[in-house]
Order: C-alpha cells, then sequence, then structure tokens
C-alpha cells in the first residue's frame, strides 16, 4: 500500500515536471515569435517611411536641394529653405 502510494506521488510528481517544462518551452517560443513579428513589423514600417519620401530632390518652390530626412507634416514635406510644404 504504501508502495503503490509512493507510486502515485512520482507519477504525479513527474507529470508537474514535464508540465512545467513544456509550459516554459512554449513560453521561449512564443516570446521568439512575437519578437520576430516586430522586427518584420518594424522593416515593414520602416521601408513604408521610405517609399513616402519625396522623389523630387529639388523644391518646386524655390529650387532648394531637399534633404532625404525632411521633416514631414500632415502628409506633406516641407522644405527646409523657404518652409514651403509640397
Amino acid at each position: 500500500m504504501v508502495i503503490s502510494g509512493m507510486f502515485v506521488l512520482l507519477f504525479f510528481g513527474f507529470s508537474i515536471v514535464i508540465t512545467v517544462i513544456g509550459a516554459v518551452i512554449f513560453f521561449m517560443a512564443f516570446r521568439k515569435t512575437v519578437r520576430f513579428q516586430n522586427q518584420v513589423f518594424d522593416a515593414v514600417q520602416n521601408q513604408l517611411q521610405q517609399a513616402r519620401r519625396p522623389s523630387v530632390s529639388n523644391c518646386p518652390h524655390c529650387g532648394g536641394a531637399i534633404p532625404p530626412d525632411s521633416p514631414e507634416v500632415n502628409g506633406t514635406f516641407v522644405c527646409t529653405w523657404c518652409q514651403r510644404s509640397f
């Protein structure tokens, strides 16, 4: 009777250990998946931001050169020379 009780406790102990190990592996994999999805999202956002940059290299108003990091206001770009948007 005591031996069968020990086997039951041993079985439940192993079950708990295996469950905990499985949960740890699952959460580690989930964390890596979320991290990968965030990297993909950031890469797509960067590509979209670069695609929205003005294709002209000079301002249509004053003819000044537009730097690649020109500020964007409400979907339009602002010339750093004449401060007009286009």
